[in-house]
């Protein structure tokens, strides 16, 4: 090698070097708690807390998203579980594995899934005097919280030297969110601390010094557990988070994920809306850094080993964008002929593939796979509970809302429009009641009446929920892969409820833990119509066509986009008489209001046009096509145009609308894709134009399949570029003249 070879060889090690220095530094601290009993207190635990299901799933939900999505090191990650998590460890942790060491433009994220509480400061700035906390493990023993201004206290020296802080805390810091009928599922919320810590620390908040916080739910809410992947319970914020993290573009910014996570939650659980905290710059840049699984558009994974039976086992999966049936081939020769079929998903970060096509000669450790062909997964499935009894437990359900009547108690007619102090219901087996916290008392099968109402006083509102008979529960249409019962009623999206109305029972399915207040989350109606229970047969045909048209909404609340194709555009909607940009979400009815494209916050880059489609699915279940328009198709709706990319794109007056009855909460999308639909219309329910049996496009068969509730499997080769993007706002009547405040008026 010549000397001038050499130096410019040592100056291109030097300059790698420099490169590798200046990698952001990622680490995390995962903390999840379900055990709050300790051996030092066990007459009080289950006291002032209950212990919890799902907080050390998260963690390892976490841990896995961090190594699989964002190939964060393990050395790098520090988890602390139930008594392993007490106040003392938790800090030590946040002080030597986040604090002390920290540099500027390190990655650090702590996250925590357990109790939240409050804790009495006379001397606060709040004015409810209550710092919010988190709970350690060892709270039970007379611990104290973890208040949000300690944690002000440790972590701003690492904002003060340039640090990125990201902190979720899927808990809850307030018990005000019992509403609508019962569930039993478990929530994160534990009693205040009435021990005065006068604290006076006027610090800033961690958003205000820089970091981006993530709550699973506002003061006012309370967080909850569901079942996610596998029949694991897990927080609903946690859940919904790490299924946005899956379907996150590269390089899209944390809000624009919180969004998707938000999205899930007004699907699930509409009683529970988190809160995002930070400034642009935290909520504009990407969330943890570049992830590492998806560069430049593409998902690559790693090859971990090749079995003796040729089974090939991948090292990323379900988190990572892999389903099913889905394609890959080998990343560094795009050309070979070598091609997998994924055919298990362990877990969230591993998965299984068969070699399909070649030679697994060509595959070994260490391979790089890309995404060549995309399946869309099966996705869950809508939810119900369907209590139901013989006809004496009808009749004593019946008896005794009649009895709650003439008791001089105010019943309560539909849980959906507001909550009941009291609700008895019978629950398969056993009759139950809950009181105004909703704590469950079970009854037995053949209580006394008198009984029941001997702790509710005169004037308290009651509900009695009336079970369906065995004959009507036969009926009612059996499950499909689109529709599952289950035996809880806390893993229900709809429970099929009874009432006493005018001396009739009528049915109805009913959101559970949700009344009016939730409307303008919920992307699922609250309820449906009321249906006469006389003729077993009848009111089983309309309940059955019920959940038809829940389980339709359902399906395109939750259809999928393939994980490298997002459009580089979102929906938007403004107000035509002063083009404000419609920011609450709710639109006032015989106003006007047109719908535009909005660029992608941060660097924007050209976007290949895409044929866009806006449509709309009403809180009835009935879709209408609102763009483009008229009888012939997929004309003049190509966008950006001319190889430009505008901040924003008018849909001009075709792409408007007027709201119009019923009024609740509509959900508009916005599906862009690469190959124009033959049939737009099929975008369109009840029947408006027939579908074209010829030259359907593989999204058109996903989408007609999804409208009736079959599924096949269909692949999406990588140049099938469509992705779907939603928009839910709420339709409001117009005030009328004497609601409007007067001026002048307080």
């Amino acid at each position: 090698m010549s000397p001038l070879a050499k130096r410019v060889f040592l100056a291109g090690l030097c300059v790698l070097a420099l490169v590798a220095d200046a990698e952001p530094r990622r680490r995390a601290l995962l903390v999840g708690i379900n055990e709050y009993s300790s051996q030092a207190s066990k007459a009080l635990a289950g006291g002032r807390f209950q212990n919890l299901e799902g907080a050390v799933n998260d963690v390892e939900l976490m841990r896995d998203l961090l190594r699989s999505v964002y190939k964060v090191k393990e050395a790098e990650i520090v988890v602390l579980t139930n008594q392993a998590a007490g106040r003392a460890a938790i800090l030590n942790a946040i002080d030597q594995h986040l604090v002390a060491g920290a540099q500027s433009g390190d990655i650090l994220f702590f996250y925590f899934s357990g109790h939240g509480s409050q804790v009495k400061n006379s001397l606060s700035e709040e004015a409810d005097r209550l710092d919010e906390s988190i709970v350690p493990a060892d709270a039970n023993d007379g611990v104290a919280d973890i208040r949000d201004k300690e944690l002000r206290r440790r972590f701003q020296p690492l904002l003060d030297r340039g640090a990125r802080l990201t902190v979720i805390l899927d808990s809850c810091h307030s018990g005000s969110g019992v509403r609508g009928l019962p569930r039993s599922a478990k929530t994160r919320f534990a009693p205040p601390d009435p021990r005065d810590v006068r604290d006076a620390y006027r610090g800033p908040t961690l958003e205000d010094g820089g970091a981006l916080v993530l709550s699973a739910a506002r003061d006012t809410d309370l967080a909850f557990e569901t079942r996610g992947r596998e029949g694991k319970r897990h927080g609903v914020f946690s859940w919904a988070w790490a299924r946005a993290i899956r379907d996150a573009a590269p390089g899209e910014p944390a809000i624009d994920t919180f969004q998707r996570a938000s999205a899930r939650m007004a699907l699930e659980q509409p009683e529970q809306v988190p809160v995002i905290a930070g400034n642009a710059e935290a909520r504009f840049a990407t969330f943890l850094g570049v992830r590492g699984d998806r560069q430049s558009d593409r998902v690559a994974v790693a090859v971990r080993s090749v079995e003796s039976n040729g089974l090939v086992i991948i090292q990323g999966g379900w988190a990572n964008g892999l389903t099913l049936e889905s394609e890959l081939r080998p990343a560094t020769n795009p050309s070979s002929a070598v091609r997998l079929r994924v055919v298990a998903l362990n877990g969230v970060s591993e998965s299984a593939a068969t070699v399909v096509t070649g030679s697994t000669d060509a595959i070994r450790s260490g391979s790089l796979l890309e995404l060549v062909a995309w399946a869309p997964p099966q996705n869950r499935r809508l939810r119900v509970w369907v209590p139901h009894g013989d006809e004496r437990v009808v009749s004593f359900a019946r008896a005794l809302a009649v009895a709650a009547k003439r008791s001089g108690l105010h019943c309560l007619e539909d849980p959906a429009d507001g909550t009941a102090n009291w609700i008895f219901r019978w629950d398969g087996e056993s009759w139950e009641s809950f009181d105004p916290e909703r704590r469950g008392t079970r009854l037995g099968p053949s209580p006394d009446r008198k009984t029941m109402f001997r702790t509710l006083s005169r004037g308290m509102s009651l509900f009695v929920q009336i079970p369906v008979s065995r004959d009507i529960n036969r009926r009612i249409a059996p499950e499909s892969w689109a529709v599952e019962r289950v035996e809880r009623p806390d893993d229900a999206d709809y429970i099929l409820t009874g009432r006493l109305s005018r001396g009739r029972v009528e049915y109805a399915w009913v959101r559970p833990a949700t009344d009016t207040r939730d409307r303008p989350q919920s992307t699922l109606p609250l309820r449906t119509d009321w249906h006469d229970g006389q003729k077993a047969g009848q009111v089983a045909a309309f309940l059955t066509e019920d959940l038809r048209r829940l389980q339709r909404i359902h399906l395109w609340q939750t259809l999928p986009s393939p994980p490298e194709t997002q459009f580089n555009y979102r929906l938007g909607i403004r107000r035509q008489r002063d083009q404000m940009l419609i920011t609450d979400r709710t639109l006032l009815a015989e106003e006007l209001y047109g719908f535009v494209l909005r660029a992608v916050p941060g660097p924007r880059h050209n976007s290949a046009p895409r044929f866009v489609y806006v449509f709309m699915v009403d809180s009835h279940g009935r879709s209408v096509l609102i763009f483009p328009r008229g009888p012939i198709g997929s004309v003049e709706n190509r966008f950006p145009r001319r190889n430009t990319s505008p901040a924003e794109i008018s849909l001009g007056p075709d792409g408007s609308l007027i709201p119009q009855p019923p009024f609740g909460t509509d959900t508009y999308f916005l599906l862009s894709t690469e190959e124009a639909l033959t049939n737009p219309w099929i975008l369109e329910w009840d029947g408006v134009r027939t579908p074209d049996e010829r030259g359907r496009t593989p999204l058109e068969h996903l989408i007609l399949e999804s409208m009736s509730g079959d599924r096949g499997v269909h692949l999406f080769p990588d140049s099938s570029q469509w992705s779907i993007e939603r928009l839910s706002c709420t339709s409001v009547q117009r005030p009328r003249a004497q609601d409007l405040p007067v001026a002048g008026s307080r």
